[in-house]
Parts: structure tokens; sequence; C-alpha cells
């Protein structure tokens, strides 16, 4: 996860670079100049591009790694199982409960003052 924390905080940066080349590019008149700009701006959206395919790989990766269900041991009369699509539905948004497993146990965590607006809150 911090993989994808450090990656999440470098395409950041790169899309700010990227919209500071592309104002310079709007209130530059020397022609050498522009190219110089519009360079920098075909390695930033490179990088972006290579980072964006390395979330997506790593994203993938987690995937294959995550049980296809949650189950809920031993079920009681007031749990269920969820599947990861199931409990992904339950995520604190537009007045739905929110729902986390841990260790495959599934919590309400939806009056928790760390989930508020349906992020997670360190």
């Amino acid at each position: 996860m911090q993989n994808i924390e450090m990656i999440r905080l470098q395409l950041n940066h790169l899309i700010t670079q990227a919209r500071h080349d592309i104002y310079s590019l709007s209130s530059i008149d020397d022609l050498s100049k522009k190219q110089l700009i519009l360079q920098q701006l075909w390695d930033t959206l490179s990088s972006i591009h290579f980072l964006s395919e390395l979330l997506a790989n790593q994203a993938a990766s987690i995937q294959q790694t995550l049980p296809s269900e949650i189950p809920i041991s031993p079920p009681q009369p007031n749990q269920r199982t969820f599947t990861i699509q199931e409990l992904a539905s339950y995520d604190g948004k537009n007045g739905r409960p929110a729902y986390v497993a841990v260790n495959e146990v599934v919590y309400d965590v939806t009056n928790n003052r760390a989930w508020a607006a349906a992020t997670h809150l360190d």
C-alpha cells in the first residue's frame, strides 16, 4: 500500500507540472521556449502513462490475491457472508452504510469518525 501512495503522490506532482507547462505555453511567444515546454509536457505525459500502468498492474496483482468471498466463521443468526463485490457496495457513500473486513471479519464503521465522508483518515 505504501508503494501505491508514493505513486499517487508522484502522479499528483506530474499533473501539477503539466498544468504549469500548459499555462506557460499560453503566455510564451518564443518558439524555442515553446518547443522546450512541449518536450517537457511529452515527458510528463509519458511518466504519467508509465505510473498509471504500474498502478493497474499492482491493482491486478492485489485483486488476484484476494479471496473471491470473505467468510464470517462460524455464521451466527445476525452475521452473513459477503463476496468482495457485495462488500465493496457498502462504501459509506450516498447514505449507504460503511463496512470493512479485517482478517475475514466484517465491521460496521458507518459511525466511526475515522471513516467520515466515506474515506479512511489515519
